[in-house]
């Protein structure tokens, strides 16, 4: 068994080097191509809406929820049978 395992590992190993420098590569790629101060220009335009835009948005939001809800509701003996 021991002399089989040392046959396989480096190969495992090297696989795992390549997949792991392919990872943090993309990975770093991704976190510099996006512009860091984005969130905060997020929450500064959300207060500038008006307010009776801003009270339709949670209207129909509400709606949505209430629509899910009632197909929930017509699923329940369906999913009985």
């Amino acid at each position: 068994m021991a002399p089989a395992a040392e046959e396989h590992e480096p190969d495992y190993d090297e696989a795992g080097k390549k997949m792991r420098k392919a990872k943090k590569t993309k990975a770093s790629k991704k976190k510099k191509a996006k512009p860091k101060k984005k969130h905060a220009a997020k929450k500064k335009a959300k207060t500038k809406k008006k307010p009776a835009k801003r009270a339709a948005k949670k209207k129909k939001a509400k709606h949505a929820g209430k629509r899910k809800k009632a197909a929930k509701r017509k699923a329940k003996p369906k999913r009985k049978r």
